[in-house]
């Protein structure tokens, strides 16, 4: 499954950053930096947002962080739908980086509509059903107190199940 996630993750990520990515390494070793994240909220979404080329782990970390609050903030992704920076960073959780990812696309492709696609499934909106006192009494006055089943406890008498002694397979009873 995190084989398939990586592989729909990075050919998003060469479509919409319009680049391609070294085939060779692995896509999080690549995005651990943060840089590339942070690209795609500046190149592809417009954002306004810092980052730096560098190896120092506090920066790339930074990064990170900047990517994070981003997608929370302006994009409105769930903070259950993210990812933690010690997930990426340290590696510690690969497949909640890429699901995180996916869902990053999903909200993006809601929010900036024909700037990038959404990966997986398209997200649920919202239709409230609104009732009139009318129709909700219709409702209460069909509903049969018959069709509510019983609130007693299941017992060998009334599902008719019986129970013998074990066998062994041998043919010795015990």
């Amino acid at each position: 499954m995190t084989s398939q996630l990586e592989k729909e993750a990075r050919e998003w990520i060469e479509e919409t950053l319009h680049t391609k990515l070294n085939a060779q390494l692995d896509l999080l070793d690549q995005l651990q930096s943060g840089v590339i994240l942070c690209r795609i909220c500046k190149e592809a979404l417009g954002a306004n947002i810092r980052y730096k080329e560098s190896n120092m782990p506090f920066v790339q970390m930074e990064n990170i962080s900047a990517f994070i609050n981003y997608a929370q903030q302006v994009v409105h992704v769930p903070s259950q739908d993210m990812f933690q920076t010690s997930d990426l960073f340290e590696r510690r959780n690969d497949e909640q980086v890429l699901r995180s990812i996916h869902s990053f696309s999903r909200y993006a492709a809601k929010m900036f509509p024909g700037k990038v696609r959404g990966l997986g499934p398209k997200l649920a909106e919202k239709k409230p059903r609104v009732f009139s006192a009318q129709q909700q009494r219709e409702f209460r006055e069909g509903v049969n107190s018959l069709q509510y089943g019983s609130f007693d406890m299941p017992t060998q008498g009334t599902e008719k199940i019986a129970f013998s002694r074990r066998r062994d397979p041998t043919g010795n009873m015990y």
